[in-house]
């Protein structure tokens, strides 16, 4: 059934299905945008929490190696810290689509330096990931691997059938 609207020269018109489909899928979108931008918000302030967890930890290692007689590395260590810092407040300050876009400009400016940063930290970011589930400090799946189970205990496949 078709909704009777007032029109301008005030004669009643009907909305079709198309019309009103369209309606939906609009109201639709615009609800699965605003639930993905809170989401990335909130992912967005995770993000800025971790950074600065690892600026305080490098901060207690540059402290750590003052106090070894390491003045020199000590004050690289503690400048990186400030940096890591830095980026922790940036990213909690701006939203995504301004980080991205500061990212963009960057990768614009500097095409070379920004291929060997995403290089440099994909290697590390690996390096992490392996020494971390090597290490069991993290399993792999939320709910244990089909080797082990959520007790983190080896078990072997069982036959299902």
């Amino acid at each position: 059934m078709a909704d009777p609207i007032d029109t301008p020269s005030g004669v009643g018109a009907e909305r079709t299905g198309g019309e009103r489909a369209r309606m939906i899928l609009a109201e639709l979108a615009d609800a699965a945008q605003s639930a993905a931008l809170s989401v990335v918000e909130a992912q967005r302030a995770r993000a800025a929490t971790k950074v600065a967890d690892i600026a305080t930890a490098m901060h207690a290692a540059a402290h750590s190696l003052e106090q070894s007689s390491n003045p020199a590395v000590a004050e690289c260590a503690r400048s990186a810290a400030d940096q890591v810092a830095a980026a922790a407040a940036t990213i909690r300050g701006r939203s995504w689509s301004g980080l991205l876009a500061d990212l963009e400009q960057a990768a614009r400016r500097q095409p070379a330096t920004f291929v060997a940063a995403a290089v440099v930290i994909g290697f590390v970011a690996g390096r992490l990931v392996t020494a971390l589930t090597r290490d069991g400090a993290v399993a792999p799946t939320a709910g244990g691997n089909r080797w082990t189970g959520s007790d983190g205990a080896a078990s072997p496949p069982r036959d299902l059938t």
